[in-house]
């Protein structure tokens, strides 16, 4: 492969890892648990769900970022 499309590829994953991490990457208001700060009922069901799609999609990014700057550091040495 090309630099240039080495490069160009691992840019893509670059943004494509900035914007989930900008979307998933601190979900700050979702409980680990289910639980709420103030406990009058039951904690919500949804929330232990909701935070491992954060997690995952959070992970996610991660690769994407290291995978382009991988990319990106490949094509400087081709």
């Amino acid at each position: 492969m090309a630099p240039e499309i080495l490069s160009t590829v691992g840019l893509g994953l670059d943004i494509a890892g900035v914007v989930l991490l900008y979307k998933y990457g601190l979900p700050e208001d979702i409980s680990r648990t289910g639980g709420t700060g103030i406990r009058w009922g039951g904690g919500d069901p949804e929330e232990p769900r909701k935070a491992q799609l954060y997690d995952r999609r959070a992970r996610l990014a991660l690769c994407l970022l290291v995978a382009g700057f991988g990319l990106q550091i490949a094509s400087t040495w081709l």
